[in-house]
Protein backbone atom coordinates (compact mmCIF):
# COMPACT_ATOMS: atom_id res chain seq x y z
CA UNK A 1 0.00 0.00 0.00
CA UNK A 2 1.47 2.92 -1.09
CA UNK A 3 1.74 5.80 1.83
CA UNK A 4 -0.09 8.77 -0.96
CA UNK A 5 -2.89 6.48 -1.33
CA UNK A 6 -6.25 7.32 -0.58
CA UNK A 7 -7.13 4.03 1.11
CA UNK A 8 -4.28 4.71 3.55
CA UNK A 9 -5.05 8.66 4.35
CA UNK A 10 -8.72 7.49 4.73
CA UNK A 11 -7.02 5.11 7.13
CA UNK A 12 -5.17 7.08 9.40
CA UNK A 13 -7.93 9.75 9.44
CA UNK A 14 -9.98 6.69 10.31
CA UNK A 15 -7.71 5.84 13.54
CA UNK A 16 -7.17 9.25 14.22
CA UNK A 17 -10.62 10.14 14.57
CA UNK A 18 -11.36 6.83 16.94
CA UNK A 19 -8.30 7.30 19.22
CA UNK A 20 -9.25 11.16 19.73
CA UNK A 21 -13.08 9.53 20.27
CA UNK A 22 -11.63 6.72 22.35
CA UNK A 23 -9.42 9.19 24.65
CA UNK A 24 -12.62 11.87 24.50
CA UNK A 25 -14.71 9.22 26.14
CA UNK A 26 -12.26 7.68 28.31
CA UNK A 27 -11.77 11.29 30.27
CA UNK A 28 -15.53 11.68 30.37
CA UNK A 29 -15.50 8.44 31.79
CA UNK A 30 -13.34 9.17 34.96
CA UNK A 31 -14.85 12.33 35.64
CA UNK A 32 -18.32 11.69 35.86
CA UNK A 33 -16.91 8.54 38.03
CA UNK A 34 -15.26 11.29 40.02
CA UNK A 35 -18.22 13.29 40.21
CA UNK A 36 -20.57 10.40 41.65
CA UNK A 37 -17.81 9.20 44.24
CA UNK A 38 -17.50 12.59 45.55
CA UNK A 39 -21.65 12.99 45.59
CA UNK A 40 -21.40 9.57 47.85
CA UNK A 41 -18.95 10.95 49.99
CA UNK A 42 -20.99 14.35 50.29
CA UNK A 43 -24.58 12.26 51.28
CA UNK A 44 -22.04 10.31 54.25
CA UNK A 45 -21.37 13.58 55.30
CA UNK A 46 -24.34 13.89 56.05
CA UNK A 47 -25.45 11.71 57.34
CA UNK A 48 -22.76 11.45 60.02
CA UNK A 49 -23.91 15.27 60.79
CA UNK A 50 -27.40 13.78 61.49
CA UNK A 51 -26.06 11.41 63.58
CA UNK A 52 -23.64 13.96 65.86
CA UNK A 53 -26.52 16.39 65.79
CA UNK A 54 -28.81 13.69 67.37
CA UNK A 55 -26.08 12.59 69.85
CA UNK A 56 -25.47 16.17 70.85
CA UNK A 57 -28.94 16.83 71.44
CA UNK A 58 -29.49 13.77 73.58
CA UNK A 59 -26.07 14.18 75.58
CA UNK A 60 -23.71 17.17 75.28
CA UNK A 61 -21.29 15.67 77.83
CA UNK A 62 -20.72 12.36 75.73
CA UNK A 63 -17.63 12.72 73.37
CA UNK A 64 -17.72 12.11 70.29
CA UNK A 65 -17.31 8.75 68.65
CA UNK A 66 -15.31 7.66 65.50
CA UNK A 67 -16.11 4.76 63.92
CA UNK A 68 -12.40 5.44 60.93
CA UNK A 69 -10.41 7.70 62.77
CA UNK A 70 -7.81 7.04 59.46
CA UNK A 71 -10.23 8.36 56.86
CA UNK A 72 -13.17 10.45 59.08
CA UNK A 73 -12.91 13.09 61.43
CA UNK A 74 -15.72 15.18 63.13
CA UNK A 75 -15.94 18.88 65.46
CA UNK A 76 -18.96 20.40 66.77
CA UNK A 77 -18.11 24.14 67.18
CA UNK A 78 -19.29 27.38 68.79
CA UNK A 79 -21.13 30.25 66.81
CA UNK A 80 -17.60 32.15 67.30
CA UNK A 81 -15.96 28.62 65.63
CA UNK A 82 -14.69 27.67 69.06
CA UNK A 83 -14.20 23.91 69.03
CA UNK A 84 -16.50 22.16 71.93
CA UNK A 85 -16.38 18.53 70.98
CA UNK A 86 -13.94 16.16 68.49
CA UNK A 87 -13.42 13.03 67.67
CA UNK A 88 -9.88 11.94 68.94
CA UNK A 89 -7.99 12.21 65.71
CA UNK A 90 -8.48 15.75 65.36
CA UNK A 91 -8.61 16.42 69.01
CA UNK A 92 -6.69 19.65 70.12
CA UNK A 93 -7.21 21.23 66.94
CA UNK A 94 -8.43 24.71 66.29
CA UNK A 95 -11.64 24.50 63.58
CA UNK A 96 -10.42 22.45 60.45
CA UNK A 97 -12.68 25.19 58.50
CA UNK A 98 -14.03 28.68 58.76
CA UNK A 99 -17.65 28.88 60.04
CA UNK A 100 -19.98 28.79 56.70
CA UNK A 101 -21.68 32.04 55.66
CA UNK A 102 -25.26 30.14 54.79
CA UNK A 103 -26.49 26.62 56.39
CA UNK A 104 -24.64 24.14 54.86
CA UNK A 105 -21.00 24.07 52.69
CA UNK A 106 -19.09 21.54 50.82
CA UNK A 107 -15.22 21.89 50.41
CA UNK A 108 -12.31 19.68 49.52
CA UNK A 109 -8.91 20.21 51.64
CA UNK A 110 -5.24 19.15 51.49
CA UNK A 111 -4.71 20.69 54.46
CA UNK A 112 -4.89 19.71 57.19
CA UNK A 113 -5.00 16.10 56.53
CA UNK A 114 -5.89 13.39 58.56
CA UNK A 115 -3.35 10.64 58.09
CA UNK A 116 -1.96 13.02 54.99
CA UNK A 117 -4.55 12.62 52.88
CA UNK A 118 -6.75 15.15 51.30
CA UNK A 119 -10.22 15.83 53.03
CA UNK A 120 -14.01 16.47 52.26
CA UNK A 121 -15.75 18.36 54.28
CA UNK A 122 -18.94 20.00 55.28
CA UNK A 123 -19.85 22.18 57.52
CA UNK A 124 -23.24 22.55 58.67
CA UNK A 125 -25.33 24.97 61.15
CA UNK A 126 -27.49 23.77 63.63
CA UNK A 127 -29.73 24.60 66.78
CA UNK A 128 -29.27 22.73 70.11
CA UNK A 129 -31.54 24.35 73.15
CA UNK A 130 -31.52 28.01 71.90
CA UNK A 131 -27.61 28.47 70.69
CA UNK A 132 -26.08 28.14 67.34
CA UNK A 133 -23.72 25.16 66.74
CA UNK A 134 -21.81 23.76 63.91
CA UNK A 135 -20.90 20.42 62.92
CA UNK A 136 -17.76 19.96 60.92
CA UNK A 137 -17.20 16.31 59.51
CA UNK A 138 -15.00 14.64 57.25
CA UNK A 139 -13.63 12.18 54.89
CA UNK A 140 -10.70 11.25 53.03
CA UNK A 141 -10.74 11.14 49.68
CA UNK A 142 -7.65 9.05 48.87
CA UNK A 143 -9.41 6.40 47.56
CA UNK A 144 -10.95 8.20 45.17
CA UNK A 145 -8.18 10.29 44.05
CA UNK A 146 -6.31 6.37 44.33
CA UNK A 147 -8.94 5.05 41.99
CA UNK A 148 -9.29 7.86 39.04
CA UNK A 149 -5.92 9.28 38.82
CA UNK A 150 -4.57 6.29 36.62
CA UNK A 151 -7.77 4.91 35.30
CA UNK A 152 -7.56 6.70 31.57
CA UNK A 153 -3.74 4.76 31.65
CA UNK A 154 -4.45 1.53 32.96
CA UNK A 155 -8.04 0.63 31.12
CA UNK A 156 -6.15 -0.36 27.96
CA UNK A 157 -3.63 -2.32 29.48
CA UNK A 158 -5.87 -4.29 31.76
CA UNK A 159 -8.46 -4.99 28.41
CA UNK A 160 -5.31 -6.30 26.37
CA UNK A 161 -3.96 -8.14 29.35
CA UNK A 162 -7.30 -10.17 30.62
CA UNK A 163 -8.57 -11.54 27.79
CA UNK A 164 -5.96 -13.83 27.24
CA UNK A 165 -7.18 -18.06 26.62
CA UNK A 166 -5.01 -19.97 28.62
Amino acid sequence: MRIRSVRWRITALAVVISAVVLGACAVAVVLVMRAELIDNIDGSLSQRADEIEAAVAADPARPLANRDPEDRFAQVLDAQGDVLMATDNVAGLPAIVGLADGSRAFTTHTEPAVDEDPLRVMIRRFDTDGEVQYVVVGESVDDINETTAGYPRRAPVTRSTSWRRP
